[in-house]
């Protein structure tokens, strides 16, 4: 296939791109990308407003309810994540954006019911505003600075991933290490943590874990709901047949009255009311409800509707993902005094780092302390992780050798640990 100067081929399942433009050609595109850079990044704000604009007259809840469970419907079929691709993607940022939009927009006094059209439009904004920050803010930020004679290979490659990075990359462990990973780098710091919020960092792992397995386990709602269902069916089916049996007529109201008394005869009043809560309520979704957590620790990593109106006002690329997401610092949703949690990556992936955020806030004085207990742990782990799978390796901690340090000169260069094992060298920082 040819588009343009761009020769594209195909070969199973892999696709390769060739760019056949002459010198004359990729300077008429440069001249012509370079001119987009301003005009696309206030495009890109432009579209982040009006989509927070659209957010802003619906119920926060049932948009992004709305959009998890879209979430979830995309991920029907998927074994692995190299089966992932751009729905995935697009339904996750949907998300994370439509809860920076709310967060960061005055809500509005009074709510409107979201029509599908209303949906459609915040569905394809998000779409657009996310590709183009991964791909023509791309293109146009690296035409503008060779147009401006600062281009420089490999820091433009850099810069391309990284922002790639920050956009587009979610899910930085898999979920299953998440509550060993909190716990290690957490204990050292429980005394702190139950002084200021009455939990250990223990406790904390578990609650976020458990919390996580909750909104990964949610299409098993479905399958409570169909066994549930098939429980108070077959009662009624029961029920029914011994009332014609017995020769009575089977009224509407008698089968009204069966029914009322069914699930509490079964002993499934609770199971209904957490199938219910779940299914058709926000009960999934509630984290103190789901975890316990003490409600002021959940409050620090939390906003609410409006909290943070700096989003759309400060920064070069306020409004779009270019810019610092308020989901990467507050994971969790405040609104009518309970507090929401829509993805466990946007809850797991900044997790430590947001509640050493927390831990300092409420008390700065122990940022040296932190700092101290944080690099005794980072040091420690891979050794007790590495050692099982390595049994007989000679391990050497915390020493300095002769070599030549970043400035080129030789001199006293200090690690943190090495391992030798079967004849090869594992080695930490320097």
């Amino acid at each position: 296939m040819q588009l343009g100067p761009i020769t594209i081929v195909r070969q199973g399942k892999v696709v390769m791109m060739k760019n056949e433009m002459t010198k004359e050609q990729h300077a008429e595109f440069v001249t012509k990308a370079s001119a987009d850079y301003e005009p696309t990044i206030k495009e890109m704000q432009e579209i982040g407003r009006a989509i927070a604009e659209r957010v802003a007259l619906f119920d926060p809840i049932d948009l992004l309810m709305r959009a998890f469970w879209e979430h979830m419907r995309s991920l029907v079929g998927i074994e692995a994540e190299a089966e992932m691709g751009q729905e995935q993607n697009e339904s996750f940022a949907l998300i994370k954006f439509i809860q920076t939009c709310v967060v960061s927009k005055t809500p509005s006094s009074e709510y409107k019911k979201c029509e599908d059209e209303d949906w459609a439009f915040i569905k394809q904004s998000v779409a657009k505003l996310f590709f183009d920050s991964v791909l023509r803010f791309q293109i146009a930020n690296t035409a503008y600075r060779t147009s401006k004679g600062l281009a420089h290979k490999e820091n433009d490659e850099l810069f391309f991933l990284l922002v790639t990075y920050w956009v587009s990359l979610n899910g930085e462990r898999y979920l299953n290490h998440e509550e060993e990973h909190l716990t290690d780098l957490l204990a050292p710091h429980d005394e702190t943590l139950k002084r200021l919020f009455g939990v250990s960092g223990s406790d904390i792992a578990k609650a976020m874990h458990k919390m996580m397995v909750n909104l990964v386990s949610a299409p098993l709602v479905f399958n409570d709901f169909i066994e549930f269902k098939e429980k108070v069916d077959a009662e009624m089916g029961r029920r029914l047949a011994a009332l014609e049996s017995s020769g009575e007529e089977v009224t509407e109201e008698k089968v009204e009255a069966l029914s009322a008394t069914v699930v509490d005869d079964l002993g499934l009043k609770d199971k209904s009311n957490e199938i219910g809560g779940k299914l058709f309520g926000s009960d999934l979704f509630d984290i103190e409800k789901v975890t316990g957590l003490p409600a002021t620790f959940l409050e620090e990593l939390s906003l609410a509707p409006g909290q943070n109106s700096s989003f759309f006002t400060e920064g070069k690329f306020s409004g779009t993902p270019l810019q610092r997401l308020p989901t990467r610092t507050h994971p969790i949703l405040k609104f009518d005094k309970k507090y929401y949690v829509f993805h466990p990556h946007l809850l797991s992936d900044h997790l430590y780092r947001n509640i050493q955020a927390v831990v300092l806030r409420k008390d700065p004085t122990y940022a040296e302390r932190w700092n101290k207990r944080q690099k005794e742990v980072s040091e420690r782990l891979p050794f007790e992780i590495l050692r099982p799978m390595l049994p007989g390796g000679v391990e050497y901690r915390n020493f300095q050798f002769r070599g030549i340090d970043r400035s080129g000169a030789e001199n006293w260069i200090e690690c943190d640990g090495i391992i030798i094992f079967d004849g090869f060298l594992i080695k930490g920082g320097r």
